[in-house]
């Protein structure tokens, strides 16, 4: 596989910073090097550079550049264009080629079938950060928030265009927003150097600002970039995870439990949050059964829909598709998929949102214990906490979970452990 997670100190990395031409690039590491792809698509992005800063300079409507768009049109989105629609002002100006350009240099370095080729940059974003939302480990293409990650060599930095009001939140909607993106060819203190295509009328180079730990500054015209979008691992085969978040046990590889094997696998964690934290196990056992589907979603070993933040630490944190019952239609979450009215006044929200990762079940058990314990609205419950159901209902009261129906569902699910062994005391 050719891998395309992105180094700093690659070739590309020795040209200026000025905007001029830059020296030759000599060829990139072999294929199968961690760096092979990113450090590929800047010595492609450079070469094209230097194609239009030759002498003389070109710009789009020359008729030296005719072939040059050809090939971008026909071998990035497949796409034939006319010497006479290329030499056309207002064909150039009501066509702009930048996502062209990019998708051609992805297909030329190798990016294959994983990269969404596209006339649009917002297609490709979209599906990058797609991806990234929906966790695809087999597309190493994911988009990040512009100031999540650090730009590297090889990656695109996106940003709206004509206050189109593009955004990380709203790219993956229907809606058609102007965008661009640039190629990370070099990464240095003073800045990052970019390339991109239909830049003053060819492909140009800028500098783009950075803060001291490497991030976007996002101040003034940088304000406008949304997205970072890399690749991640290896085309063709799923990118790496984290060493820290091992693959769940087989019992949990998507398969539903029946309420007594849940009970034999999850019992010892839930006695041990009882013993350190003061939750009864029948509680802690309802709780992981109801809101991980009897283990068949508890992704990442989140068995109990514990929330995180977007500042928490990356390996921590996770967005998934949930639902909601909220009083008002304007609720703020990182997506918001849908929102529908409902008879008694509130309202279903559909969305994503961050939500807290584990190593393991037993962490994950003593997390659900930990935040209970530790939570000022869950102490009445603890003065319950004799009788499991007392304790269930009050922390239902207390607003654990947005669906009206929370204790009355979380009671019959732990019935139906209490029917296979569950204790329903402690001892």
């Amino acid at each position: 596989h050719v891998w395309c997670g992105c180094r700093v100190a690659t070739a590309a990395a020795t040209v200026g910073s000025s905007g001029g031409p830059s020296p030759a690039l000599q060829p990139g590491p072999a294929p199968g090097s961690a760096s092979a792809l990113a450090d590929e698509i800047a010595r492609i992005a450079e070469g094209e550079y230097r194609r239009w800063h030759g002498n003389p300079r070109l710009q789009e409507t020359d008729s030296a550049a005719v072939p040059i768009l050809q090939a971008y049109y026909r071998e990035g989105v497949k796409t034939h264009v006319s010497a006479a629609e290329l030499q056309d002002t207002a064909w150039q100006t009501a066509h702009p080629w930048s996502a062209v350009f990019v998708s051609y240099v992805m297909r030329k370095a190798g990016a294959g079938a994983a990269f969404r080729y596209a006339p649009a940059h917002q297609d490709y974003v979209a599906a990058a950060r797609r991806n990234r939302l929906d966790n695809v480990l087999s597309n190493p293409f994911w988009a990040y928030r512009a100031d999540e990650v650090a730009p590297e060599v090889g990656d695109l930095i996106c940003a709206e265009r004509r206050n189109s009001g593009a955004t990380f939140d709203n790219i993956g909607d229907a809606r058609r927003r102007m965008t661009h993106c640039d190629i990370v060819t070099a990464v240095r203190p003073d800045g990052l150097r970019v390339i991109g295509g239909n830049v003053r009328q060819n492909v140009d180079t800028k500098r783009v600002r950075i803060q001291p730990d490497g991030r976007l500054a996002l101040d003034g015209n940088q304000a406008r970039f949304f997205a970072v979008l890399r690749c991640r691992g290896p085309i063709g085969s799923p990118g790496p995870q984290p060493a820290q978040l091992p693959a769940p046990p087989a019992p949990l590889a998507g398969h539903k439990l029946s309420p007594a094997h849940f009970v034999a696998a999850f019992a010892a964690p839930a006695r041990a949050s009882w013993a350190r934290h003061g939750v009864p196990s029948l509680v802690t056992l309802g709780q992981a059964a109801l809101e991980s589907g009897w283990g068949e979603r508890a992704p990442r070993f989140n068995f109990f829909g514990i929330k995180a933040k977007a500042s928490d630490p990356e390996p921590t944190r996770q967005l998934l598709r949930t639902r909601e019952v909220l009083k008002h239609p304007n609720a703020k979450f990182p997506e918001v998929i849908s929102v529908t009215p409902r008879a008694d006044g509130r309202y279903d929200y559909v969305v994503r949102d961050w939500f807290r990762a584990y190593p393991d079940a037993a962490t994950a058990f003593d997390a659900h214990g930990a935040f209970l314990s530790r939570q000022k609205r869950y102490a009445k419950a603890f003065a319950s906490a004799h009788d499991p159901y007392a304790f269930a209902a009050e922390i239902a009261k207390a607003g654990y979970a947005t669906a009206p129906s929370y204790e009355r569902v979380l009671h019959s699910v732990m019935r139906k452990l209490e029917s296979v062994g569950a204790p329903s005391r402690e001892t």
